[in-house]
């Protein structure tokens, strides 16, 4: 299915200009997310340094990839920005992330975005002749009525949910010993790289994942400030890491939130140590780190369908889901 013909919304969008986005438009970026999360209560807003941080990701290219409506007041009414990992496995895949400024919304702008990110799209996954299927990403909140009519208006189909959950760390802590075999200790800089490809062979068989590259990785723990390395715990069989549990205290969020909460990124075993209580205890090592920062609350995401139980093991340790995000998907030959 083809995106809608979009001359019925020409009229509306009179006096708005389109250029690609620039590194000086951080700040501006940030402050839509910022309102756009507040309109939607979506929490993903994030922070300005992760902002700062898409202009210098290895799955972005800002000049070819990224799209911004200027106002005739000179702010920013819409962003929209495409990424794609060159290193997927099985297919290639370019997700679509955009957002409008709720003061311009009803306008057409959204559509004009989307059909926009979907040719760019399109063209840029050409570049990649090698054969895998290639297929445009996006996602929406299902309370999102007017984001998933969009996408659904555009072709893309619902594919997959996944939920945000949260831990109260106010309530008592169950206790999960470590299985025999192992031992937990803190991240180190000497451990980085051997956490990364410990996560990449977790994740390889879970549905939609990609594996992360060395600088994306470095971005977002590393190079991070918001990484916290005294609260991430990694699981070691002899010299091999075989677990992780990647964490982060996003203050910046937390403040315009209104929470005290840290955020698991990453919960990942490598197969040949799944069922043995192993995740369980990474993840309550990081939760009594987390409590003994003074956080109140851990968040953290799973996939509603993951196959190896996660969600049953999140939901016996105390967690319980606060959002429910959908996937979805469309052939970008579609386009």
């Amino acid at each position: 299915m083809a995106s809608p013909n979009l001359t019925h919304i020409s009229a509306s969008l009179t006096g708005y200009t389109w250029r690609a986005a620039r590194r000086t438009d951080a700040q501006a970026i940030y402050q839509l997310y910022a309102a756009a999360d507040l309109a939607d209560h979506t929490w993903w807003a994030g922070t300005l340094e992760e902002v700062h941080n898409d202009f210098d990701s290895p799955r972005s290219d800002p000049q070819r990839g990224t799209l911004v409506a200027v106002a005739p007041d000179g702010s920013l009414a819409a962003v929209g920005w495409i990424f794609i990992n060159p290193e997927g496995s099985q297919e290639l895949r370019a997700f679509l992330w955009g957002q409008v400024h709720p003061k311009h919304r009803m306008r057409g702008l959204g559509d004009r975005l989307l059909h926009w990110q979907e040719q760019r799209a399109a063209r840029l996954l050409a570049d990649f002749a090698d054969g895998r299927p290639r297929k445009l990403r996006a996602v929406a909140l299902s309370t999102q009525e007017d984001r998933n009519r969009l996408l659904q208006r555009h072709g893309f189909e619902a594919v997959r949910n996944f939920y945000r959950m949260r831990r109260d760390l106010r309530l008592p802590l169950p206790e999960k010993p470590l299985p025999p075999g192992v031992r937990i200790v803190r991240w180190s800089p000497e451990l980085d790289e051997a956490a990364r490809q410990a996560s990449n062979e977790a994740f390889q068989d879970h549905w939609g994942s990609e594996p992360s590259t060395a600088e994306d990785w470095k971005l977002h723990f590393a190079a991070s400030r918001e990484f916290r390395p005294d609260i991430t715990a990694l699981a070691l069989a002899g010299d091999r890491v075989v677990g992780v549990c990647m964490c982060t205290v996003r203050a910046e969020d937390n403040a315009r939130q209104g929470i005290n909460e840290g955020w698991v990124n990453i919960l990942a075993v490598v197969r040949a140590w799944r069922g043995k209580g192993l995740a369980s205890a990474l993840l309550m090592t990081s939760m009594e780190g987390f409590r003994a920062a003074g956080l109140e609350t851990v968040g953290l995401g799973v996939d509603a369908e993951n196959l190896t139980g996660a969600l049953r093991l999140y939901e016996s340790m105390g967690f319980r889901a606060v959002q429910r995000t959908i996937t979805y998907f469309k052939d970008a030959s579609e386009a």
